[in-house]
């Protein structure tokens, strides 16, 4: 590092830059032999016990109060808020 001058620390930090932008980070880059929904994209991974649950407060009209409700709580430890359909209660606590 002794001849490690401005021009070279500027170089090299352009080198870096470009190499980061050639060859960037991408979501869902996994292993083509992984296990799980790697090779999926998240429009395609459903959840067979929350979306009928999500359909059913979306068409109910329900998402406002779930909104409301959600605004006090702050922490995974806090109890669930109330306000919330009975439904959807339900389906937090299991």
């Amino acid at each position: 590092m002794e001849n490690l001058s401005r021009r070279k620390a500027l170089s090299l930090g352009v080198a870096l830059g470009l190499v980061g932008v050639a060859n960037p980070a991408r979501a869902w880059a996994a292993a083509p032999g992984a296990q799980g929904a790697a090779a999926t994209g998240p429009e395609w991974i459903w959840d067979s016990a929350a979306d009928p649950l999500m359909a059913k407060m979306i068409t109910g009209g329900h998402v406002p109060a779930i909104n409301t409700a959600w605004a006090s709580w702050v922490n995974n430890n806090d109890p669930l808020p109330s306000g919330v359909p009975a439904e959807f209660n339900a389906y937090l606590r299991q």
